[in-house]
Formats: structure tokens, C-alpha cells, sequence
């Protein structure tokens, strides 16, 4: 994942640890420091902006597909490949 400042147009920092495609992107609301991240790799991370760390992962048991943070910021709602 690339962080990408688009008014100075330069990377800030890119975030590693995903094994397959990231299919979903969904920054939390609040003061956007953290991001969850999803993919095909079946791993929901969430990324620290602030000092470009891993803060933590889940697993599934399927790709997921989709990802989206509650405006209160205590949930992340899931999609993943089974429909579910």
C-alpha cells in the first residue's frame, strides 16, 4: 500500500505485509491515523499512519472483500469472498 501525498506529489511511506492483492482501503474517521486494509491473502490489517506500523492483523477464512470503518471507530465491517 502507497501512501501518496497528492498536493507534493511524492510518496510518504508504504505500507508492507500483505501476500496478495488488497482489495479494499477504508480509513478511520475520526483524525484518519489508522487504516484497515483487506485482501485476497484473507489478512484485515491495521496500519498506524502516524508511524507507518502494523498495529494488527485478523485472519478469515476466506479472501476478504471488503472493508469499512463504523463513524464511532469500534467496528470494521467485513466482506469476504463466501458472500458473508
Amino acid at each position: 500500500i502507497v501512501l501518496w501525498d497528492v498536493t507534493r506529489e511524492y510518496e510518504i511511506n508504504l505500507l508492507e505485509g500483505h501476500l496478495s492483492r488488497v482489495t479494499c482501503l477504508s480509513f478511520e474517521s475520526v483524525n484518519s491515523q489508522l487504516l484497515a486494509s483487506g485482501s485476497w491473502d484473507t489478512s484485515l490489517r491495521i496500519w498506524d499512519l502516524a508511524n507507518g506500523t502494523e498495529q494488527n492483523v485478523i485472519y478469515f477464512e476466506k479472501s476478504v472483500t471488503a472493508c469499512s470503518w463504523n463513524p464511532c471507530n469500534k467496528l470494521i465491517a467485513v466482506g469476504l469472498d463466501n458472500g458473508a
